[in-house]
């Protein structure tokens, strides 16, 4: 049934007639509509004829999505045409040895390559059919930001693990002067996220290309000017010997300067008070029970001057306080099951043991601190693991 609905105020229709429509489509055909020029009674009444096209789009499709995906990854592509709910659309890719696809669009790349993924649309009897190319790298390079002055931060998708040094290319592109990369870190937790570490300081406020497998993303180095200071950490486990620095951040969060406790430098001012509730010892800081405060006092001399000799961008001195908390709300936990001889990093991912399983196994700790790091030795030793074994289901 076809609803035709025709607005023409301020006539009111009273007895639109619709013909009997033709099997053909698009179609042309003729609207009789009856309509009183007001609303009352005695209003007179008149006819206008009308015209109404009918016409129903042909099939289409057309994709979106990404047009690179690494080794392992994967990535969506949909159809961006309206098309009827009675349209079936189906994918299929050149070569599945470089690229799958699934029912749904998703892409998984599988080798370096490239591959031609087609789309093909059906209603009915009509057709549609579309290609997009999908290339597969090794590693993808999705964004740049720096953290310290000589640390990178970047997202990359791929085999992280198998990542070296030397796989990236950071470049000033006004000097073309290339900057080599010491190391990496790929973070334990999100291995998308990779640590780059430079041979030198970028701290000129240029701007720096970084290239991976082909791709480039740009970032803007810091000025190396200080906007804020702070102390890190600002809770530190009871009883247990812990490194507090002053950290000085430049107005983006990028870390120009971590000075340990202890460690002279004219531009900084860094004391510690235990209030006699615990000692410092080199960078140190320990605190007897949980509870315990210290109260650091930090400041910063930019060593600048103005005109009139007046010094600028100082920042002065504040006072922070550092508290001592209960070692299990500050720590993280972790255990892996494996053979000897391994660390936890290099364990395989697993705390069970199969039943009735005789082979000799190693449990590997991990215990990590509020800030994410983990413990020093001093810490491990105070703890003692324990075995506790309940009856087998079968007992």
């Amino acid at each position: 049934m076809l609803l035709v609905a025709l607005i023409l105020p301020p006539f009111i229709f009273t007895n639109p007639v619709f013909p009997t429509l033709p099997w053909k489509i698009p179609c042309v055909f003729p609207v009789k509509v009856t309509y009183k020029t007001s609303t009352k009674k005695n209003a007179k009444a008149k006819t206008k004829k009308l015209t109404y096209t009918l016409k129903v789009a042909k099939v289409g499709v057309a994709l979106s999505g990404d047009s690179v995906v690494a080794i392992g990854s994967t990535t969506k592509l949909t159809n961006t045409k309206k098309n009827s709910s009675r349209a079936k659309i189906t994918y299929t890719s050149s070569d599945d040895s470089i690229a799958t696809v699934a029912a749904d669009g998703t892409v998984t790349g599988v080798k370096a390559g490239k591959a031609t993924i087609t789309a093909k649309i059906t209603v009915g009897k009509d057709s549609a059919e579309t290609t997009k190319d999908v290339e597969v790298k090794k590693f993808i390079l999705n964004s740049v930001t720096q953290s310290k002055l000589r640390e990178l931060t970047v997202d990359v998708a791929g085999d992280t693990k198998a990542l070296k040094a030397t796989d990236f290319t950071v470049v000033n592109p006004k000097t073309n002067v290339k900057y080599p990369v010491s190391k990496i870190a790929v973070d334990s937790k999100n291995t998308t996220k990779v640590t780059l570490t430079m041979f030198a300081d970028l701290s000129d406020a240029a701007d720096y290309d970084v290239t991976l497998d082909g791709i480039t993303k740009s970032f803007k180095a810091t000025d190396g000017k200080v906007a804020s200071i702070s102390v890190d950490p600002l809770t530190i486990p009871y009883a247990t010997e812990k490194e507090i620095k002053l950290v000085s951040k430049d107005a983006n969060g990028v870390i120009v300067k971590e000075l340990p406790y202890g460690k002279a430098d004219s531009s900084y001012t860094f004391t510690i008070n235990t209030n006699g509730n615990g000692y410092t010892s080199g960078s140190n800081l320990y605190l007897n029970k949980a509870g315990d405060t210290a109260v650091a006092e930090i400041s910063y001399k930019s060593g600048k001057y103005d005109k009139d000799g007046k010094p600028v961008d100082n920042i002065a001195a504040q006072k922070v306080t550092i508290t001592a908390v209960d070692q299990s709300a500050v720590s993280e936990f972790a255990v892996k099951i494996d053979k000897a001889g391994k660390s936890f990093d290099k364990a395989k991912d697993s705390n069970k043991i199969a039943v009735e399983d005789t082979t000799r196994t190693t449990a590997y700790f991990k215990i990590k601190d509020a800030d994410g790091k983990e413990v020093s030795d001093s810490v491990y030793n105070k703890y003692t693991c324990l075995l506790y074994t309940s009856p087998s289901p079968r007992d």
